[in-house]
């Protein structure tokens, strides 16, 4: 985004000169090296982009990169066990003891007392592990880059080696990335982006519903309604400023423009989060400390980001105003910087002294302020990047705050086969007063639609239902738009005029449990329990019309009086096996809740809802009733295990973190498929001094001797029968 030429000719939509991008971060003739060149396009139309190239320049000369698959510590045990003969279940219940953490090796896996202990007296466990070690990090299997592409001035065959995928793949050059460059080849990263894909869609669907066409790269930048939207951490779902700590930091430093927004993307990393840059960042913005400008020279530069060096540009801009680098060096001491380079750091140091004082400035000063600048470069940003994602992060800000039904309703087609994803988007549009409508084969698409006659609804896309493949929901749709009224008018009607090539038995069955059929008003279990013999009555329905053949009735009798095949009444499940149903078609409930089997449970235990316990004052103890989302398993700085739970209650999700010897008590019900008591303790901390907000905690650790008053003999018996 640093390149003119490029804004000119419209490959990238950030103006240069606006944002203070600068070139030498792109293209530096005083560097030897090349470039690194990251294009994000539409993720469904990457392959175009792609293709064009190779149109372009030659199939010859274009290609892309191989990657090399190494066995991770769970694939090489799993990989052994299968290899030794070990069932799939006994091998996959030994790789779930090993924890999620990345780059996690067999050596440190075996340190965990559960695995000493298992392999202590199982000897095949003992072996798996041991022959695992010495396969593991190995290359297992190639692959292809996700983005790479490479691009020669001849024939790649003169290059390096190639390598075909398959019949129908392209040419892959056998070297991975770094040895591609090594031989002097530039890489390409062609990246598919589906944010940008949610934004078109989003787009597509306001014109449809409103007749309103949107520019979105002519958007009021200054729009105080997502201003608003952002300072309230109302961000599920905004690009790059989703997660929960992005939420807490929005709310500390309630960004007020397009460049805090730029900022605020820049910050949000380990580095300048535990150095203190962010908490200096957000004091000066709210006039709780002066700015530190380093030098008067530099505050016209330090200005926008309030006195810290946030940018890897603001680096190359100081040694720029204050040593007169021309900004191709300056780029060269900012590689230096961000690599630690000692031996080149030190002859800088000596340039940058002596530039500075020919200027007028004072050596020890100018000592002072490189010093000062090779710590902020170890932590600071390319700008160009975070101003392009800034700009995408604002574009879809602005369209949940004016369009909050289209936007989520793209966002969730784009992410239909990520469950717990679905689940944050449902709750937020709850919050947000959209309804989410059950999925219906009469009314919904592939994709999340918006109606146009009411745009506080979403209807669920068939496209989210599990098993239920493009092909099959294409030919739902397809039989639909073919009948004279544009929908089914019984279960009956639905089944005869779908393709069964296409549709099978399992996809029919999910259309039902989750309630795409509740229309025919036929009891789901009735359905169900028909399913067989109805299908084999649809099928000779179509057979006998295929054939011509018309039945005797249909030649006497007028068509109303012709005997209609009749669905035997099976009743419905009740409402836990209903909702048992629902959630092996969707993942989860969307027409009810399975938690309402436990009413009478909840109601003599005194369990609260998750906003209850939200609003409740620190240290109270509380119980929740709820199903388990997700528990992450982590290791604390001390080295000690420790579990992060998402816990989906009636009204919400909550996190809880469970610690120390509750930690150990509870792991084996950490992922439990039903619902689960949760005893704890609400602690309320400030993330910083500054911040007049509460972030809620609930606290496993110490909540054992503040729950005894719930514990009374029928309520232990019921806790115990739950769990």
């Amino acid at each position: 985004a640093g390149s003119l030429v490029a804004y000119a000719m419209f490959i990238t939509d950030i103006d240069p000169l606006r944002y203070g991008l600068l070139f030498e971060r792109f293209l530096n003739p005083e560097r030897v090296s090349m470039p690194d060149i990251d294009v994000d396009f539409c993720q469904d139309r990457r392959e175009e982009a792609i293709q064009h190239v190779r149109e372009k320049y030659g199939e010859e000369l274009v290609s892309q990169i191989i990657t090399y698959g190494k066995l991770q510590t769970k694939a090489a045990v799993k990989d052994i066990a299968r290899t030794l003969g070990i069932n799939f279940m006994m091998s996959n219940d030994i790789a779930k003891l090993i924890p999620e953490e990345k780059n996690i090796n067999i050596p440190i896996a075996r340190q965990d007392p559960t695995i000493t202990a298992l392999a202590n007296v199982n000897p095949l466990v003992n072996r798996v592990f041991s022959l695992a070690q010495r396969v593991e990090g190995m290359t297992r299997q190639t692959g292809i880059h996700a983005a790479g592409v490479v691009i020669a001035d001849r024939p790649l065959v003169y290059h390096a080696p190639l390598y075909r995928d398959g019949p129908e793949g392209g040419p892959v050059v056998q070297y991975d990335m770094k040895s591609a460059e090594g031989i002097g080849l530039i890489k390409f990263d062609f990246l598919g982006l589906k944010t940008l894909d949610q934004i078109r869609d989003a787009l597509h669907m306001i014109e449809r519903n409103t007749g309103e066409v949107i520019d979105i790269s002519a958007i009021d930048l200054k729009d105080e309604a997502v201003y608003a939207m952002l300072t309230a951490g109302d961000s599920q779902g905004v690009f790059q400023v989703e997660s929960d700590g992005m939420q807490t930091l929005l709310k500390r430093l309630k960004p007020s423009n397009i460049d805090e927004v730029i900022a605020l993307i820049a910050l949000y990393r380990p580095g300048p989060l535990s150095s203190g840059m962010v908490d200096t960042y957000i004091r000066v913005k709210h006039e709780k400390q002066d700015p530190d400008y380093l030098h008067p020279l530099l505050e016209d530069l330090l200005q926008s980001t309030y006195g810290t060096i946030v940018y890897q540009e603001q680096v190359m801009q100081i040694a720029q105003i204050l040593a007169s680098y021309s900004l191709g060096e300056a780029d060269l001491l900012r590689r230096a910087m961000g690599k630690k380079n000692v031996e080149e750091m030190d002859r800088q140091k000596v340039r940058f002294r002596a530039g500075a004082v020919e200027n007028g400035i004072d050596a020890k000063k100018a000592e002072e302020i490189f010093d000062l600048m090779a710590f902020f470069a170890g932590y600071g940003f390319n700008k160009s990047h975070s101003a392009a994602y800034g700009m995408i992060a604002y574009q879809t800000a602005w369209l949940k705050a004016h369009h909050r039904a289209e936007y989520m309703a793209a966002l969730m087609s784009i992410d239909a086969n990520n469950t717990d994803k679905l689940i944050a988007y449902i709750n937020d549009c709850k919050k947000g007063g959209i309804d989410i409508l059950f999925p219906d084969v009469n009314h919904s698409y592939g994709y999340f639609d918006v109606p146009a006659d009411n745009r506080t609804q979403i209807r669920y896309g068939l496209s989210a239902i599990k098993g239920a493949g493009s092909a099959a929901i294409q030919s739902i749709i397809d039989a639909r738009e073919e009948k004279e009224e544009k929908c089914f008018t019984s279960f009956m009607d639905f089944l005869e005029s779908i393709n069964y090539r296409v549709v099978n038995k399992k996809v029919l069955e999910n259309l039902i449990k989750c309630g795409a059929l509740d229309w025919t008003e036929l009891p789901r279990r009735t359905m169900i329990t028909a399913l067989p013999n109805a299908i084999l009555e649809a099928q000779r329905v179509q057979r006998d019309i295929e054939s011509g053949q018309t039945s005797l009735f249909s030649m006497f009798s007028d068509p109303d009086e012709i005997p209609k095949y009749t669905i035997p009444d099976n009743g419905e499940w009740g409402t836990a096996p209903k909702m048992v149903q629902e959630k092996s078609a969707l993942g989860f409930c969307l027409t009810g809740n399975p938690l309402d089997a436990y009413r009478d449970v909840e109601k003599k235990l005194g369990y609260i809802l998750a906003y209850e316990a939200e609003e409740a004052a620190a240290n109270t103890a509380v119980i929740l009733l709820g199903n388990i989302a997700s528990c992450r398993i982590m290791t604390n700085r001390r080295g000690a295990e420790m579990a992060i739970l998402t816990l989906q209650c009636r009204d919400q999700t909550i996190d809880a973190m469970f610690f120390g010897e509750q930690y150990q008590n509870a792991k084996r019900n950490l992922f439990s498929k039903t619902a689960i008591a949760l005893y704890g303790v609400v602690e309320k901390r400030k993330p910083s001094e500054d911040d007049d907000f509460e972030k809620i905690i609930f606290c496993i650790e110490k909540a054992a001797d503040e729950l005894n008053h719930f514990r009374s003999q029928e309520g232990e018996a019921l806790k115990n029968e739950l769990q």
